[in-house]
């Protein structure tokens, strides 16, 4: 179900602070958009990223190989009670090493509000293989 104009505009805000801290290389920041629960799950083309230990050893990985850039195109948020659920085109620009490239994907995610605070609970990214 759709979500209201209230939660939609509280998970849009979720992603431009995801988009902003990793731009930030914010560390402290990207972690704390993340429900701090053992089985929260990223799939990334990577793989599986699980938990808060987990999540932490990744972003450090990116932040320290490359900086990466997240902007969104077309974006779809339903919600029912304190679950929000996102779909999203994005894009993923990595610059690192005197070299750039562009990647255009998918991810979803889904939220739960927690008191007055939207987290990630789930999240999945996908890039199709180039054409």
């Amino acid at each position: 179900m759709k979500a209201d104009a209230k939660t939609e505009a509280a998970v849009l805000a979720v992603m431009k602070e995801f988009a902003a801290c990793y731009a930030k290389r914010d560390l402290r920041g990207v972690l704390a958009l993340h429900a701090p629960d053992p089985d929260v799950v990223i799939f990334t083309p990577s793989g599986k990223v699980m938990g808060p230990d987990e999540i932490r050893a990744m972003v450090e990985k990116d932040f320290s190989q490359h900086g990466e850039f997240w902007t969104y195109g077309w974006t779809s948020v339903s919600a029912a009670g304190s679950v929000a659920w996102v779909a999203a085109e994005v894009t993923l620009k990595l610059e690192g090493g005197g070299q750039e490239m562009t990647m255009a994907g998918s991810l979803t995610w889904v939220l739960e509000n927690r008191g007055s605070k939207w987290l990630i609970a789930q999240a999945h990214v996908s890039f199709p293989p180039a054409q």
